[in-house]
């Protein structure tokens, strides 16, 4: 049964890039029956491994990427998006659409190329060896014109329920601020993880709070969930904790940099 799909705008996709981004999207897009017809990547096992996934060619080259595709997705970080635009192949047409997956990539750079450019960006923390549910992950869009914007929210829409029109400097708020949530968050787990585990104590007691701090973020806003020795105000707690994390540097400076942080933050009168 022909299991290719089209959609306005775009009917035939090329991937540039085989890192945790393309094996999600591109996995998700194939199951969809979005029409791969090329994956482009430097890492020859990588590469080569999601060609086979999505039943599609594969090349290392940007010499031999496929002139066929109507829409070009680039799934790469900053760096390999400045490169593959400066070494962008010329039979490529410049009708045809190209897209970046960056959190922070401007997207008029991809004007060098196409007339036709946007951005097609997931606002999740993506590993390709962790499941994540794609069709509740947000896209973050925007195109040089209409048409494009169409076609780029016709396919996302195939994946997820949720994409967003959001201008380069809102995406760029948008990636920092999701670097405090996901990034600094979780090194703040793997800080207290490391703690106990010098001191020699179980990680179990952790979990219920670690469940009970993630659900009810999820449905309050953080300032009315804050609680804690620095929230209170209770100095000689602080002093306490701070004694306690003399042998490990680096915590003790995250705990005193988020410590302050909290009080200035909500005007903490510490008591004397």
């Amino acid at each position: 049964m022909e299991r290719k799909v089209t959609h306005p705008g775009i009917s035939k996709v090329c991937i540039l890039g085989s890192g945790n981004v393309a094996h999600h999207i591109g996995i998700a897009l194939f199951t969809k029956g979005i029409n791969i017809v090329q994956i482009v990547s430097r890492n020859i096992q990588t590469g080569s491994a999601l060609a086979k996934k999505l039943d599609c060619d594969y090349t290392p080259s940007l010499e031999n990427m496929s002139i066929q595709a109507d829409c070009y997705l680039l799934f790469l970080p900053n760096q390999g998006i400045e490169e593959v635009l400066s070494n962008w192949p010329s039979e490529i047409s410049t009708k045809a659409i190209i897209a970046h997956s960056s959190g922070s990539f401007k997207m008029e750079d991809l004007s060098k190329v196409s007339s036709n450019y946007g951005v097609f960006y997931p606002l999740q923390s993506i590993k390709k060896d962790i499941e994540i549910e794609i069709e509740k992950t947000p896209f973050l869009l925007d195109a040089s014109n209409e048409d494009t914007y169409t076609s780029l929210a016709e396919l996302a829409s195939t994946i997820s329920h949720n994409s967003y029109h959001i201008t380069d400097e809102q995406r760029k708020k948008l990636h920092l601020a999701a670097v405090f949530i996901n990034n600094f968050s979780n090194a703040i787990y793997s800080a207290a993880y490391s703690y106990l585990d010098k001191e020699n104590i179980t990680l179990d007691p952790l979990q219920a709070i670690i469940e009970k701090t993630c659900k009810a973020l999820v449905e309050s806003h953080p300032d009315t969930l804050q609680t804690g020795p620095a929230f209170r105000g209770e100095l000689a707690l602080l002093h306490e904790h701070m004694d306690m994390l003399a042998p490990y540097p680096d915590h003790s400076a995250m705990y005193q940099s988020i410590s302050n942080y909290i009080q200035n933050h909500f005007k903490v009168h510490e008591d004397s």
